[in-house]
């Protein structure tokens, strides 16, 4: 019973934990427009992060569907970086 409920809803409960959560406001010790979040580099890819790498679009613009936030941080990226937001390896 263990292996087929439990482990489920604990490897589910953890991935959305993970990257809803912890991963795109880690490390969490500073607050404002464009300090409390960040952009990060998944290894598993957009999909697997439920498009939480690119989470600072989201704080800095809630309107802007998950699906077009790669293009809309390629767009503002020079702006975020001016700003000295966090990053982290993103590249795109």
């Amino acid at each position: 019973a263990f292996f087929l409920w439990w482990l489920p809803i604990f490897l589910a409960e953890f991935h959305l934990i993970y990257y809803l959560a912890w991963k795109p406001h880690h490390p969490g010790v500073e607050q404002g427009r464009y300090r409390d979040t960040r952009a990060f580099k998944s290894r598993f890819g957009n999909i697997i992060s439920a498009g939480m790498q690119y989470h600072i679009i989201h704080h800095l613009y809630p309107r802007i569907p998950l699906s077009l936030t790669p293009a809309a941080y390629r767009e503002l990226k020079p702006i975020l970086e001016q700003r000295g937001c966090e990053l982290g390896a993103l590249q795109h």
